[in-house]
């Protein structure tokens, strides 16, 4: 069998999609996330110093610990399978796509490919910003550091949001391009 950039994209997708299942509905620690008040991990609009403070107070001393244990198993791995996901598959539909008359080449689709990248440093980001804010605890935790965990927490969303765009794009133009190349044949 050969491998190929297609190949990959898929197993990332499939370990990233088989992942997420197993970690929110098989780690106990997991169903922190969408307790109430849902974790910051979650919230798409962002959130507060002051709601942070008071998610801290409510989730007390154990869902702190549950959290970060769920953290350990779970926020580790999700952002990297969703960068091989974003890259590989960016990657894979990028490469020879023919665009205004020129083919695309290996190293300026991973240029584009590379772009799968953003989603994942700003996951890191707030995981390792929310993280601290849990260890410290309700009165210990340093709001300008909540403020900046906020806004890796919406960019995460946004740049997911556009990352699958590009995908869909890219998939729509390479379809396009194989029906035609088969109607020209045929």
């Amino acid at each position: 069998m050969i491998i190929t950039k297609a190949r990959i994209a898929i197993t990332f997708v499939i370990a990233a999609i088989v992942f997420q299942l197993w970690a929110f509905t098989m780690v106990p620690e997991a169903k922190i996330f969408f307790s109430n008040p849902p974790m910051p991990d979650v919230r798409v609009g962002g959130y507060s110093p002051a709601e942070i403070r008071w998610l801290l107070v409510k989730i007390g001393e154990q869902g702190r610990t549950t959290y970060l244990v769920a953290q350990k198993k779970i926020d580790l791995v999700i952002p990297a399978l969703g960068m091989g996901m974003f890259v590989m598959s960016i990657w894979a539909l990028a490469d020879g796509l023919i665009v205004r008359g020129r083919r695309w080449s290996s190293r300026r689709s991973f240029g584009l490919a590379c772009a799968g990248f953003i989603n994942g440093i700003f996951d890191y980001s707030e995981n390792a910003l929310v993280a601290q804010a849990m260890r410290a605890g309700p009165d210990a935790f340093d709001p300008a550091r909540i403020e900046l965990a906020s806004i890796c927490t919406m960019l995460k969303f946004a740049f997911g949001g556009i990352t699958l765009v590009l995908i869909v794009v890219l998939a729509v133009l390479r379809w396009h391009q194989a029906t035609k190349a088969g109607t020209e044949r045929g």
